[in-house]
């Protein structure tokens, strides 16, 4: 009787593994969770990675921006703040898709006011607030790290979807709440 438990594991686990089941407590010894964990099916249009996208197409993270497909000159230059109206600074456009960097009169946050997370310098530009002041707290899946770009806050890196959390993914090496979107980059007029 005791030789035939085997041969009913073996088939179990060979079930298992042809249906694509998982243990359903995935981790090693110590409790930590198994990050070589087989990767949980992602559904159709949605990726990890380039790899999860038709040849054509690439993955964008949630939120990022898929690019141009044409470039644009801005109007209103400048290259000084005399080149502007009373209420408005010389500054620089960050606006994406301009075919080159410029500057342009933009209103003054003075008269037009800052975001939620800015506040108005003394150059008559918003300024993005750092999360290391201490006004607030960083997104999920988001660390504050002082000299880190903008307001400071950096999104979790990762190499699978276990080290991001229950119901969240790895896309592109960073944690976030949902899959990326495979894309076509836009068209490019002349190509």
């Amino acid at each position: 009787m005791f030789g035939r438990v085997p041969l009913l594991m073996l088939t179990l686990a060979s079930m298992a593994s042809f249906f694509g089941l998982q243990d359903c407590n995935p981790g090693d010894d110590d409790g930590t969770p198994d990050t070589t964990a087989v990767p949980t099916p992602i559904p159709e249009g949605m990726c990890r990675n380039d790899n999860d996208c038709t040849q054509a197409q690439i993955c964008l993270a949630p939120g990022e921006f898929a690019g141009c497909g044409i470039c644009y000159l801005p109007e209103n230059t400048c290259s000084s703040p005399s080149d502007c109206t009373d209420g408005y600074v010389c500054a620089p456009d960050t606006s994406p898709c301009l075919c080159a960097p410029a500057d342009v009169c933009q209103a003054s946050c003075q008269t037009t006011g800052c975001s939620d997370g800015e506040r108005c310098g003394s150059s008559g530009l918003c300024e993005t607030i750092s999360c290391t002041e201490g006004t607030f707290s960083c997104p999920t899946l988001t660390t504050c790290t002082a000299g880190a770009p903008g307001d400071g806050c950096v999104r979790w890196s990762c190499s699978t979807d276990v080290q991001c959390g229950e119901g969240n993914a790895c896309v592109e090496g960073h944690c976030y709440e949902t899959y990326g979107t495979c894309s076509y980059l836009p068209a490019r007029p002349g190509l």
